[in-house]
């Protein structure tokens, strides 16, 4: 009994989050989402993110491998901008294996500032690269896994990112398997 409550509470928060992601699609299509832009510390904002995600870390057993400036003060949309963290950590997270390492680091130089994760489990075709930024286009790698994938968290995260006037990259290396999420972003 307790397992079939626990099934249907985690089927219904994926459900939950889908429809979120999926109304979240639309208000981007429609250009109906307004940013609510401040000054905010991006380095505090992406270590709340790791304090909410650190179970899941745990659980994997996977190694952080970090490397945070402090005390970086740009403009943008906090809540947003964490929503996209959590996406891109947490993909990092998903496709990892256990007792392997998530690389995550935060820099800032003299005009910009750069946000990388990186993960050394997924990686992906070159062909497939344009495919997982589409929403609702799935793509298939189906020489780790025998299933298709619909990205539309990641066709949100860069759509957040690009309406800051930030850069969001995606590289994969297939034969050395690893994906790296790069954004930047312009200082204040």
């Amino acid at each position: 009994m307790a397992r079939g409550v626990h099934t249907i509470l985690v089927a219904s928060k994926h459900l939950s989050t889908l429809i979120d992601d999926i109304l979240e699609s639309s208000k981007i299509e429609s250009w109906n989402t307004t940013l609510n832009k401040e000054n905010w510390d991006i380095s505090k904002a992406l270590r709340d993110v790791l304090q909410i995600l650190v179970i899941e870390f745990d659980v994997k057993n996977i190694q952080l491998d970090l490397l945070i400036d402090e005390n970086v003060i740009i403009n943008y949309d906090e809540i947003k901008i964490k929503q996209v963290l959590i996406n891109i950590i947490r993909n990092a997270l998903k496709f990892t294996n256990h007792d392997w390492i998530v690389k995550i680091s935060l820099t800032e130089e003299e005009w910009i500032v750069t946000i990388v994760v990186s993960d050394n489990w997924m990686w992906i075709k070159s062909e497939d690269l344009d495919k997982i930024c589409t929403p609702f286009v799935q793509w298939e790698n189906s020489v780790k896994w025998n299933i298709k994938w619909t990205w539309l968290w990641l066709a949100i995260s860069k759509w957040i990112i690009e309406a800051h006037s930030w850069t969001f990259k995606i590289e994969s290396e297939w034969e050395w398997k690893w994906t790296i999420v790069t954004i930047t972003l312009p200082k204040n």
